[in-house]
């Protein structure tokens, strides 16, 4: 198991453009950034993520779905946009209260599997039976915006 989980966080690792083994320990032994990425968004509230930054080329089509730092994005590129943007997921998980009545319950996470969990997690903390998810919503807010230049 440990050998296919290497594996697979190695191919991970090279498909992020690691061109080196100090690229690669990072990322195999867990806690690091990989190659280019900009440390953690700094103040960011509960559930430890949900905040990426993306950075695109001012003035010409990106073919590449641009770049993870403005560092990286400048090494290709002489200006460039920064945007941080978080998303936030809210699902709704349906119950029947003690009584035979339906019951709804809201879950809140950084990602779809947080929100279904925290969700399901009130239905059964409330003594609810029968919890199924009704359905999710995502929504993306940018958080923040820099202009990146060459010296």
């Amino acid at each position: 198991m440990k050998l296919i989980l290497i594996t697979m966080l190695t191919v991970f690792a090279l498909g992020a453009q690691a061109v080196d083994l100090g690229d690669l320990l990072p990322i195999l032994i867990g806690g690091g950034r990989g190659p280019g990425r900009p440390a953690p968004y700094p103040g960011n509230p509960g559930y430890g993520g949900g905040v990426t930054c993306r950075s695109f080329d001012n003035g010409y089509e990106e073919h590449n779905g641009g770049h993870y730092s403005c560092g990286e994005c400048l090494q290709q590129h002489g200006d460039c946009t920064e945007t941080c943007s978080s998303v936030m997921v809210e699902c709704r998980v349906d119950g029947t209260d003690r009584y035979g009545r339906l019951v709804s319950f809201f879950g809140r996470g950084y990602d779809q599997w947080r929100a279904q969990d925290d969700a399901i997690y009130a239905c059964q903390y409330n003594y609810a039976t029968n919890c199924y998810v009704a359905g999710c919503n995502q929504r993306e807010d940018v958080v923040s915006r820099r202009d990146c230049r060459r010296n």
